[in-house]
C-alpha cells in the first residue's frame, strides 16, 4: 500500500493513482480506494476505509481554508441533523500535520444519484416520483431556513426510496422558514439545471413541495423566467470551463500546440493519435475531401472517431486564422452548447490546434462516430415511402426549431450536415454556427438556414414541397 505524506497530496493531479493510505495524527489510517472528484491544491472525495469501514473522505488540502471550508460542511450536515432531513453521519475529523483536514461521513452502499435513475427511467411516473422526493426534500430545507445555494442532482442521493442530502459546504442557515422570495429564487436555480423540455415535468411534481411548505406561493410564470435567466448563467460559467484543466477536460498549451481532450479519453493510444494526427488520417477512411477542410473515420484501439482537419489554403488565410476563436474552436465549443441544450450531435472528444508560439495553423475536432446516413441519403432510401419520408422531415424540424428557441443558426443547412439517428437527428459540421444575441439577428440567419435546406432538393418535386412546407411552419 501506497502511504502518502500530506505534503504529497497538495500536488495531487486528475491521474493521481488509488489506492493510498493517509496516516492520521492519532496514528490511525485511511485507505483511499478511488477517487470521486479531485480539485487540485483545493479538496479531493475519495471513497475510502477507515477502522474497517467504508466511508466517505473529503480532504481539504489547502491549510489556510482548510478550517473553514470543514466548518462548512460540518455546519451545514448539522442543520439537516437538527432538521431531521436526511443526510450521511459524521465518522470522524482529523487534522494532519501540514494544516490538511480529514473530514469522514458513512458511506451509503448502494445509493445512486438521481440523475443515474432518470436516464434510466422512460415511464413518466417515475420521473415524478423521484423529482417529487426531491420537491419534498427542498421544501424541508426551506421550511426549516436551509437554503441549498448549489441546488443539482447529485447534490441527493437514494437508497431504498429513502432521499439523503449530501455536499453540505453551500447549505446556508437562516431564519426559519425561508422567505418566500429566497424559496422562489432557489426553485428557480434548480429548474435551471434542466432544458426546457424538462419544464412540463417538473411542474407536474411541484405539487410535492406544496405538501411541505403549502403557505408558498408559486407564480409558474415567474419561476420559469428566473429559471431561464439561470440557465444562461450557467452556460456562460461552462463555456468558459470547457477551454481550461477541470475534472472532464484535459487542457494543454506548449510553444507547438494547444489541446483539450476528454480525460476519460486521454489514454496512450489516444495521446499517440494526437501527437502525429496526419498520420492517421492519412490511413482512415475519408468521409470527405476538401480545400477547406478534411473529414476522416480513424480507429483507435477498437473505436471509431470522426476527424476533422481544418486545412490552411494560404498565407492570407493565416493571417485570418489568427482571429479567435477558430474553426476548431468554434466547433468545440458548439458541440458542448448543443450538448447543452440536449440537441444531438456527435460527442466531443477533442481540439487540437498546431501553434508557433502565438500563431495557430491547421486544427483539428474530433468527435464520436455515430452510425447513421445523413438525412438526404435517408430520404433517398425511404423514395418508396412517403410516411417515412414525412417522418425524417419531422425529427429535422424539431431539430431546427429546437435551435430557434435558443437563437442558434448553423450556417450550412446541407442536408448532408444532419445524421437521421431516430428518434433525432444530430448536427454536424458546427464551425459556422452562431448563437445570436440579437434576436432580429438570428432571424435573417434562421430564415437563410432554412432557404438553404429546402434548396436541397429539386423544385417542382413532391420533396421540395414537403420540405418547404415543414420549413415555413416553424
Amino acid at each position: 500500500m501506497n502511504v502518502v505524506e500530506p505534503g504529497i497530496l497538495r500536488s495531487a493531479r486528475y491521474d493521481f493513482k488509488t489506492p493510498f493510505a493517509i496516516i492520521l495524527d492519532t496514528g490511525e489510517v485511511l485507505v483511499c480506494t478511488s477517487i470521486l472528484r479531485l480539485l487540485p491544491r483545493k479538496r479531493i472525495v475519495c471513497k475510502a476505509s477507515f477502522q474497517s469501514r467504508p466511508v466517505i473522505a473529503k480532504i481539504f488540502i489547502n491549510p489556510t481554508r482548510a478550517p473553514r471550508q470543514v466548518k462548512r460542511e460540518v455546519d451545514g450536515l448539522n442543520a439537516l441533523y437538527a432538521a431531521e432531513i436526511a443526510a450521511p453521519r459524521i465518522i470522524n475529523k482529523a487534522t494532519l500535520s501540514n494544516g490538511t483536514v480529514v473530514l469522514m461521513t458513512e458511506y451509503i452502499e448502494d445509493a445512486v444519484v438521481p440523475s443515474t435513475l432518470l436516464k434510466g427511467a422512460v415511464e413518466e411516473e417515475i420521473q415524478k416520483n423521484i423529482f417529487g422526493k426531491i420537491f419534498k426534500m427542498i421544501a424541508h430545507f426551506h421550511k426549516a431556513g436551509l437554503c441549498q445555494n448549489d441546488l443539482h442532482l447529485d447534490n441527493f442521493i437514494l437508497k431504498d426510496d429513502e432521499l439523503y442530502a449530501i455536499d453540505t459546504a453551500n447549505l446556508k442557515k437562516t431564519t426559519a422558514p425561508l422567505s418566500s422570495a429566497a424559496a422562489i429564487e432557489n426553485l428557480q436555480l434548480f429548474f435551471a439545471q434542466f432544458e426546457e423540455d424538462s419544464y412540463p415535468l417538473l411542474l407536474k411534481s411541484l405539487g410535492a413541495y406544496g405538501q411541505i411548505n403549502p403557505n408558498l406561493s408559486i407564480s409558474e410564470e415567474s419561476l420559469l423566467v428566473g429559471a431561464r435567466k439561470k440557465r444562461r448563467r450557467i452556460w456562460n460559467k461552462l463555456a468558459k470551463k470547457i477551454f481550461r484543466n477541470c475534472t472532464d477536460i484535459m487542457a494543454q498549451r506548449t510553444f507547438s500546440r494547444s489541446l483539450l481532450c476528454k480525460r476519460e479519453y486521454f489514454t496512450s493510444p489516444f495521446v499517440d493519435f494526437l501527437n502525429n494526427p496526419d498520420s492517421a488520417i492519412e490511413k482512415a477512411t475519408i468521409l470527405k475531401k476538401g480545400n477547406s477542410s478534411t473529414v476522416a473515420l480513424v480507429e483507435i484501439i477498437g473505436r471509431q472517431f470522426v476527424v476533422k482537419r481544418y486545412n490552411i489554403k494560404n498565407h492570407i488565410k493565416l493571417l485570418r486564422r489568427q482571429f479567435p476563436p477558430s474553426r476548431a474552436q468554434r466547433s468545440w465549443l458548439y458541440a458542448h452548447l448543443l450538448g447543452f441544450h440536449n440537441i444531438s450531435t456527435p460527442k466531443p472528444i477533442a481540439m487540437l490546434e498546431k501553434r508557433l508560439g502565438p500563431l495557430r495553423s491547421t486544427g483539428y475536432f474530433i468527435t464520436e462516430y455515430i452510425k447513421a446516413h445523413d438525412i438526404l441519403r435517408s430520404l433517398e432510401l425511404a423514395k418508396d415511402e412517403p410516411k417515412a419520408q414525412y417522418e425524417i422531415l419531422v425529427r429535422f424540424a424539431q431539430i431546427v426549431k429546437k435551435l430557434a428557441d435558443h437563437n442558434i443558426s448553423h450556417g450550412d443547412f446541407k442536408a448532408t450536415n444532419f445524421l437521421d439517428a431516430p428518434p433525432t437527428v444530430s448536427i454536424v459540421d458546427l464551425d459556422a454556427m452562431t448563437r445570436h444575441r440579437c434576436r432580429l439577428l438570428f432571424q435573417k440567419a434562421h430564415e437563410e438556414d432554412r432557404s438553404e435546406f429546402i434548396q436541397n432538393f429539386q423544385p417542382g418535386t413532391t420533396l421540395h414541397d414537403l420540405a418547404k412546407t415543414i420549413m415555413n411552419s416553424l
